[in-house]
């Protein structure tokens, strides 16, 4: 009976640690200036993103730059064709409209208006193409055509016409419809099945006025008179490949055909039609996977184009739109790829540093800016395989666990220069160094995620002292992530069982389960650290969340980040920035989220945040107010009271009161004749108790 416990114990072991793996090495999404400074709200990347979401089509915008819009993020972002710098998202995931889920094509028309395709909402979503502002929406079932559309999905394409009118290939009832754009009139263009037309996918007008369409089907480009819809030619007949992703017509006049499955943009004479030499080779520069093109006005051609084993990702390659000849990568350009963040850390320069573990390297970033600064650790340096976590040692060196190679390195904390193998190989029987960090005693402590303990190595030399924390002790599965915490005591993650375990600092005897198995419905615990606020907060792997524990009890108080909060996937490492918000590294996104500090206004009520308190805050009065305004609490035992006003940055702008008081009820007064207009937030702070408000200046 017993064997079979233990043969069963270690299916659930290699089950849950091959689905880690999986999640490590293949995870793809599943699924702004900074906001108010709401606890946990989202306030946007500390890294550019190093890809973009499955790019879906891309034309060049009114403002000269290129436009390109995502099926991943639905959202139109907007690229500097200079610099190949990220401008903005034009159309933001939280547009006005939300009909861009999932979308197959926009175009540009009269007026500097961008229209939208939006197969799942069976409409055309109509914004300003230079503000991104919405304007309006073109239904398709007021037309009676919203059942027929709703196959498009990555099949439905668009054009404007010579006339400024809008035409759509309707791939399920094998027509071309054209939009009236002033009176929104839905009517056909290209009747059904015209000319043995079937399954229309892209469509474009050529130099001669006329509608080119190919067709998914028979793989032949129709030609089709541009002001009557008549049927003149096959212009292209039985083009070799199934998949054509995009169709143009280049700056040298000729057609050009971006072949998905063959990774190349055929060329065909712009007059007869016949084949000529392709603009761009097969693979041509890592061309892999093509899914839309875009000639510039300065004769430029930019491809969205899948690396290997990336479905979901895109990068924007360059090249000359008459030679074909390779230019450059366009985005990411001069960006650095952050692959798969585990470690994350602020050093002591105040710049973050990540371990890239698909790259072998360790990646900084500005502290302030959140620019890429410098790969601190190039790939592969002194062997580094898989980094997984680093920690910067009381000497001022970088200390990082090498999961490859079961070791610990030693950088130089100012060049990033390879010191020594610190732990080496196996050392002290480290089998997959996890967490690291460095105790008060001064000596380094490791997680041994294979055999289940963690280990103890001097400090100053690196030799081996103990297993610090002895192989299965208190159930410990899979140890990953440690800290010491505020009252000395070790906290080890335990990836198998699903809960944070406690031990003595100094002896390394177990205490308890802190966060019991499951709480909060934690799931395959990354890292843990405790927050400003004295709680400990957990990043929930395969929930996509990071989840807050009452610092003293370890009871469950909330998910400060709710499940796929901005499409957070893979949450890993966690650390607290110098204002206290909270930086979260997405192995799932290669990227690193920012959120509003947990010592900020609760986004769950506008009123003031209730603690378990014996203060009283009021509400301010009057509130909203023009000038000066009262605040009024009360206190049922002496205490030392703080009270600070906050602007919506989080940036304090005045204490109004910092002293010892009796109990009793008191007034405050806060004047702003010399603030803007907006919402501030005031906050009473005592030895015990946290209350807020919010109020409202109007002039």
């Amino acid at each position: 009976m017993g064997f079979l416990v233990q043969l069963n114990s270690f299916a659930s072991r290699c089950q849950r640690y091959i689905l880690w793996l999986l999640f490590v090495c293949f995870c793809i999404p599943l699924s702004k200036g900074f906001a108010q400074p709401y606890a946990g709200d989202f306030l946007g990347y500390l890294n550019q993103p190093p890809y973009i979401e499955q790019a879906q089509d891309m034309l060049i915008g009114p403002t000269g730059n290129l436009l390109v819009l995502t099926a991943g993020s639905a959202r139109v972002l907007q690229f500097d064709t200079e610099t190949s710098e990220l401008v903005n998202v034009l159309i933001p995931p939280d547009s006005v409209d939300n009909a861009l889920i999932p979308r197959a094509s926009f175009v540009l028309g009269t007026n500097n208006l961008l229209y939208i395709l939006s197969t799942e909402s069976k409409s055309i979503s109509i914004y300003n193409g230079v503000s991104g502002a919405f304007v309006d929406r073109i239904d398709f079932e007021v037309g009676g055509w919203g059942t027929s559309l709703s196959d498009l999905q990555n099949n439905g394409y668009m054009a404007i016409g010579p006339d400024s009118n809008l035409y759509i290939s309707s791939f399920a009832t094998h027509e071309i419809l054209r939009i009236d754009l002033e009176t929104k009139n839905i009517e056909p263009f290209v009747s059904q099945r015209s000319a043995g037309l079937f399954n229309p996918s892209d469509i474009t007008f050529g130099p001669d006025g006329h509608l080119y369409v190919f067709s998914n089907l028979t793989r032949d480009v129709f030609r089709f008179n541009g002001e009557t819809g008549d049927f003149i030619d096959f212009f292209i007949e039985d083009f070799p490949y199934t998949t054509s992703r995009d169709i143009a017509f280049g700056p040298d006049g000729n057609f050009h055909i971006l072949a998905l499955i063959r990774h190349e943009v055929f060329s065909y004479d712009g007059s007869t039609g016949e084949a000529i030499e392709s603009l761009v080779p097969f693979l041509s520069a890592n061309l892999y996977r093509p899914t839309s093109f875009s000639f510039s006005y300065e004769n430029q051609l930019y491809i969205a184009s899948r690396p290997p084993n990336h479905f979901s990702r895109s990068q924007l390659l360059r090249f000359d739109g008459l030679s074909g000849n390779y230019i450059d990568t366009f985005f990411p350009q001069s960006h650095r790829i952050l692959n798969q963040p585990f470690g994350l850390i602020i050093g002591p320069d105040s710049h973050f540093y990540v371990t890239s573990f698909a790259n072998h390297e360790v990646l900084r970033y500005n502290g302030e800016t959140g620019q890429f600064v410098d790969a601190f650790v190039p790939p592969d340096t002194g062997g580094l395989d898989r980094p997984f976590d680093l920690d910067f040692g009381p000497d001022g060196h970088l200390y990082v666990s090498s999961f490859g190679t079961d070791a610990i390195l030693r950088f130089d904390g100012t060049t990033g220069v390879l010191i020594d193998d610190f732990v080496p190989e196996r050392s002290g029987n480290l089998e997959g160094p996890g967490g690291l960090e460095f105790g008060a005693d001064a000596n380094l402590y490791v997680s041994s995620f294979q055999t289940d303990e963690v280990l103890r190595y001097d400090g100053t030399t690196g030799e081996f002292i103990d297993a610090f924390v002895s192989r299965g002790s208190g159930g410990l599965f899979g140890a990953h992530g440690l800290r010491f915490g505020p009252d000395g005591h070790l906290y080890v993650g335990s990836f198998h069982t699903d809960e944070i375990l406690r031990y003595d600092g100094t002896t390394g005897a177990f205490i308890d389960a802190f966060v019991t198995q499951n709480s909060g419905e934690l799931d395959a615990p990354q890292d843990h650290r405790f927050g400003p606020d004295g709680h400990l907060y957990v990043s929930s792997l395969f929930t996509n969340s990071v989840l807050r524990y009452d610092g003293e009890s370890g009871a469950f108080i909330d998910d400060f980040v709710p499940t796929n909060t901005e499409r957070l996937a893979g949450p890993r490492g966690l650390v607290f920035g110098s204002d206290n918000d909270l930086f979260v590294s997405s192995i799932g996104r290669d990227l690193i989220y920012r959120f509003a500090s947990p010592l900020n206004i609760s986004t769950s009520t506008d009123s003031p945040l209730e603690l378990p308190t014996a203060v009283n805050l009021s509400s301010n009065y009057p509130n909203p107010f023009n000038g000066s305004t009262s605040i009024s609490y009360m206190l049922d035992k002496p205490s030392h009271v703080v009270i600070s006003v906050f602007d919506p940055t989080g940036r304090l702008v005045e204490r109004l009161m910092d002293q010892q008081q009796i109990p009793g009820a008191y007034e405050v007064d806060f004047n702003a004749e010399n603030l803007p207009a907006g919402v501030y937030f005031y906050r009473l702070q005592t030895e015990d108790s946290l209350e807020t408000g919010k109020m409202v200046l109007v002039r």
